[in-house]
């Protein structure tokens, strides 16, 4: 059985899972040293803090950790600037009016040749196993925030689309690992429409804050209670993280983090960068 929560924004999300509930082991709100460190928060109304007027010191390392890309890829990138001269594919008339002799709209290529308005859905999971380092979320944070910010400058729009999916196991002896035994729980928050601008303070939390998971990802499972697989997925356990299906990835997926072979490194992020500009026909000049 699959329950789907669908939210049309984070501030959606935000007010869902601002609700305790009642009669199930709320994660979300533990507090103490070793709860501390886990979530990254002492408390949850910390997490709800950041969440709504987002995390300036994570926003700092979140630019620093993207700015390695975009420094560098930003300049490769190839597009074309419009320019007025006295000769070219088309007139202003206003200027010909006028009698501008730089009347003629002419363009070269500057920067990466892509069809205007070309809208890409970026599909991120944010489920990250214990195990997964605070420093490895925030380098695919940031590898994620410069591949959006290259692929809109290269004439793109994006659409981030963050979904959790978890799968829980009916009774915990059972050691099958066949999804089809399981209880799954699906969450997908559209966290940035098309066309609008990056907000660094909400995207660094969003992307980069292990409270975004272990706190309000937490919290919603907790609020399945009110649904029909209420003891399935909150008493029993909180799951494990899993892939959403093929047709659910959009243009770009960003997996789950699940174990060591999910830890980003500079290395790991460039390649990611690079082999998803190249999937969506982006060129650039020159080597890197």
């Amino acid at each position: 059985m699959e329950h789907i929560q669908y939210f049309e924004s984070f501030g959606d999300f935000l007010q869902f899972v601002d609700v305790p509930v009642k009669g199930v082991f709320n994660s979300s709100h533990q507090t103490g040293k070793s709860a501390s460190e886990f979530r990254g928060t002492s408390s949850f109304a910390e997490a709800m803090n950041l969440a709504r007027n987002g995390w300036e010191e994570g926003t700092k390392e979140l630019e620093v950790y993207a700015s390695q890309f975009t420094n560098v890829l930003g300049s490769l990138l190839q597009i074309d600037e419009y320019f007025y001269d006295v000769t070219g594919q088309d007139f202003d008339l206003d200027r010909v009016l006028i009698g501008e002799p730089e009347a003629w709209l002419n363009s070269e290529p500057v920067q990466v040749k892509a069809p205007a308005l070309h809208t890409l859905k970026f599909v991120v999971n944010i489920g990250a196993s214990n195990g997964v380092s605070k420093e490895s979320i925030m380098q695919r944070g940031g590898a994620i925030t410069a591949l959006i910010m290259l692929l809109e400058k290269s004439r793109r729009r994006v659409e981030l689309e963050l979904v959790t999916r978890v799968a829980v196991r009916p009774q915990w002896e059972d050691k099958t690992n066949h999804l089809a035994d399981c209880n799954i729980g699906t969450g997908k928050i559209l966290a940035k429409q098309a066309g609008d601008d990056l907000d660094f303070g909400k995207l660094a939390f969003m992307l980069a804050h292990p409270s975004m998971l272990r706190r309000l990802g937490a919290a919603l499972k907790e609020n399945y209670s009110n649904k029909t697989i209420a003891k399935q997925v909150c008493d029993a356990s909180y799951g494990y993280s899993i892939d959403v299906l093929e047709e659910e990835r959009g243009d770009i997926y960003a997996p789950r983090m699940f174990g060591l072979s999910s830890e980003w490194t500079p290395e790991i992020a460039k390649e990611f960068i690079l082999g998803e500009l190249k999937k969506q026909g982006v060129e650039l000049k020159g080597d890197l």
